[in-house]
Formats: structure tokens, sequence, C-alpha cells
């Protein structure tokens, strides 16, 4: 056995175990509220989640979408990209600073009028990082401005 290889070995390993460690990882963010305001042709959906629901995003690096659908047929939702702080989530460069966090998504007006019962959920996932989903959150809606 060559001993300048085991170094190598070892580090191989430890990377392995640590992206073992990391797959399966769920996130199941806590929505505190969620509204929407139409604005023009879209309606703006903005849900509140914790701050360190928000770290959790950030660290593991999970793509996240606001899905926006009936509350009892979630599954036929309107996944829209999630934004927070003017930027998408996906950039992972958002503050986790503060108590809680504002995360938000655009959906066309026409799609949003459809849902009787509109609620909204966070739903995403990494490569290696698991899956994210949030239980659904009825949406206050907001008047037109």
């Amino acid at each position: 056995m060559n001993p300048q290889r085991a170094p190598r070995t070892g580090a191989a390993v430890s990377g392995l175990l640590a992206a073992a460690a990391l797959a399966g990882c769920d996130v199941e963010p806590r929505l505190i509220s969620a509204d929407s305001q139409q604005s023009g042709e879209a309606v703006i959906v903005g849900v509140t989640i914790p701050a360190e629901d928000a770290a959790k995003i950030k660290s593991h690096e999970m793509y996240t979408h606001v899905r926006v659908g009936d509350c009892e047929k979630m599954e036929d939702g309107y996944p829209a990209e999630a934004y927070v702080d003017g930027a998408a989530v996906s950039y992972f460069a958002f503050s986790t600073e503060g108590k809680t966090k504002a995360v938000s998504g655009s959906i066309p007006a026409h799609i949003f009028q459809r849902f009787k019962d509109p609620c909204a959920t966070l739903e995403g996932g990494g490569y290696l990082s698991g899956v994210l989903v949030s239980v659904p959150q009825s949406i206050k809606v907001e008047p037109a401005r």
C-alpha cells in the first residue's frame, strides 16, 4: 500500500459521506402568512417564512418556487420563480438576517383568478440537498392597485 495515496482516499471518503449527509435532507419551511397584490396583468404572491428556514434554503442551495393553486388541489397549481429581496432565490445571495423573510413570486392575473380558494406553498429541492415542500397557506387577497 502506498502511504502517499491514503490521504486522497480519506478525502474522497469524507466527500462521499458529506454528500450522503446532504442527500435526502427534507426541508419543510413554515409559512407564517401569504398574501397577494394584483399589479397590472400579474399577481404578486408573497409568503413570509422564519429566517431560519430561509437560511436552510440558502445553505442547502435549494432551488425554490412559489406554487399557487386551489387549497384542495395544489398539485394543479402554478409554479412561480421565487424571489427574496428582489433577487431570484436561485442565486442564493439573499440575506437571512432578522426574524422573518418575505419570499414572492409572480403569476399571470388570469391564472390567479381561476383559483376559488387560493393557497401558496414553497416547493423545490436541490441536486444533493433533498426536497423542499411546505404546507399550503391560504392567501389573503388584496385589492388591485
